[in-house]
């Protein structure tokens, strides 16, 4: 049997499906190399349906050198990983099977940094980890609004719902630098 390290795909439009055979991303291939390990899945149509790189590659890079060493955590809610931040500030995820949402931290005992990534589909992703805080107060004096929500959006962050107290009062806490939206719904 050959040793076949890689596979040339040629003018081939397919889906990237999940486990669950949810399409995540439509590529075409024109030229596209399949690295070694990787597997073409062809359905009875002949259509590659997925390419099954088998998780996301995740690197994330930090200056704050009381987490070089440290541990990180990488989770989408259900999968959890963990490595070490090398003494260059440096943090890679291998083959990270999460997807949507995924949230990222370190702490060096007494600060914990956050970060987070919309990982759509199965690719690499480049991020950076720092420490950052800041707390959003908000209040209203209308009072229809008691016990409403507010409504979170950010490039930065998965989205958020927060709801006004009996005096019109909430807050937020801001952990990755960014653009917020807040809307009343």
């Amino acid at each position: 049997m050959a040793d076949i390290s890689q596979i040339e795909v040629n003018n081939i439009t397919y889906d990237i499906v999940d486990t669950n055979a949810r399409r995540i991303a439509t590529e075409t291939a024109a030229g596209r190399v399949i690295p070694d390990g990787v597997t073409i899945v062809i359905n009875e149509d002949g259509v590659i349906t997925s390419t099954g790189q088998g998780g996301s590659y995740i690197y994330i890079y930090t200056d704050e050198t009381s987490l070089y060493g440290k541990t990180i955590t990488i989770t989408d809610g259900v999968i959890i990983e963990t490595t070490t931040i090398s003494n260059s500030g440096e943090a890679v995820f291998s083959k990270f099977m999460g997807t949507g949402w995924l949230t990222i931290t370190a702490s060096n005992g007494t600060e914990t940094a956050y970060t987070y990534i919309d990982c759509t589909y199965y690719g690499t992703y480049r991020t950076t980890l720092n420490f950052f805080t800041a707390t959003v107060n908000l209040s209203t004096s209308e009072r229809s609004l008691y016990g409403g929500n507010v409504y979170i959006t950010s490039e930065v962050t998965p989205p958020t719902t927060l709801t006004f107290d009996a005096y019109g009062r909430t807050s937020y806490t801001v952990k990755v630098p960014g653009t917020y939206t807040f809307s009343i719904i």
